[in-house]
């Protein structure tokens, strides 16, 4: 096993290289695209640790933090100028200074022609860890499904459950297709995989295991690493999902959940509850179609307008 370790220096942004002598696929694995999820971060360092003694054949390259000016001032955006990284892939060399570094990350990785891509997220306290599969929108359908199908069994090897992302125009309109996963599907063929685990702004241990095992999951699907995952005690099965917010909130309050993470529920089920200070029912919660809950937000007291919460449902 050779290690190599290497540091982008104009962004501080530091690289592992693990290759075996044996020839095979090539994985990457990001995390900390948005400074203040650290799940991510102590799960590259623990599989800089342990590959080791794992990985049989190929190349893992990891990147602890794809965001180290974000991670150092616990800010989800790049702070040099306030922008979501992960709206900017494949970046700009000439650009602003967040599309300056997407370029070079975007570089770097691509210089390597990897196999298969891997962004480590956090989501939020109340949330089932999960793994989401981007949309294919600049394929066409014999490309389109060939894509689709491997990025399912990318999302599967994670053992979590599995969402598909919002329909194409929604993904469209919100910039996925700029994302780092996105873009590596979209613009550079490279299946993708998002994994979703534990709250920003904290590092929890076992969220940090079930990343560590996610990942393992999927080197050992493309038989990287001699060693089997088994599907996480919350995996959700049926669907197939697709990611969706719940409905808005329509007057502020405290928020209640009624229907946990993990659970599934039916059209018309109340989902949660808003009570105004002194205890009064002020708004509700009702579920459109069935489906499952995926997360709460991390807010008790919650604003007229936003969104409480992310669902599966059907991705008909």
């Amino acid at each position: 096993m050779k290690r190599r370790v290497r540091q982008l220096d104009e962004f501080e942004l530091p690289t592992i290289e693990l290759a075996t002598k044996q020839p095979g696929p090539v994985v990457v694995v990001t995390a900390n695209v948005h400074g203040n999820e650290y799940t991510g971060v102590s799960a590259i360092i623990a599989l800089n640790d342990c590959l080791a003694d794992f990985l049989t054949k190929g190349k893992v390259l990891l990147y602890p933090s794809v965001n180290p000016r974000g991670l150092k001032s616990q800010s989800r955006n790049v702070p040099d100028d306030g922008q979501d990284l992960n709206r900017l892939f494949p970046g700009d060399t000439k650009g602003s200074p967040s599309a300056r570094l997407a370029a070079a990350l975007w570089r770097d990785i691509s210089v390597h022609k990897p196999t298969v891509l891997i962004d480590l997220h956090a989501d939020s306290v109340q949330c089932i860890p999960y793994s989401i599969i981007d949309r294919p929108v600049s394929m066409h359908t014999k490309a389109r499904n060939t894509m689709w199908a491997t990025l399912q069994r990318c999302a599967a090897a994670t053992g979590l459950t599995v969402l598909h992302e919002y329909r194409d125009d929604e993904y469209l309109r919100y910039g996925l297709d700029r994302s780092l996963t996105g873009a590596m599907v979209n613009r550079a063929g490279v299946p993708a995989v998002t994994i979703e685990a534990g709250p920003r702004g904290a590092v929890d241990l076992a969220a940090v295991e079930t990343q560590i095992r996610a990942v393992m999951g999927v080197l050992s699907e493309l038989k990287m690493v001699s060693a089997s995952e088994s599907a996480h005690p919350t995996r959700v099965l049926g669907g197939p999902w697709r990611r969706a917010p719940t409905p808005r909130i329509r007057v502020a309050g405290m928020f209640f959940p009624l229907v946990p993470a993990g659970e599934k529920f039916e059209s018309g089920e109340c989902l949660g509850i808003i009570k105004g200070l002194t205890g009064t029912v002020v708004d509700s919660i009702l579920a459109r179609q069935r489906g499952v809950v995926v997360s709460w937000v991390d807010a008790g007291w919650v604003a007229a307008g936003s969104v409480p919460g992310t669902l599966g449902i059907i991705d008909e």
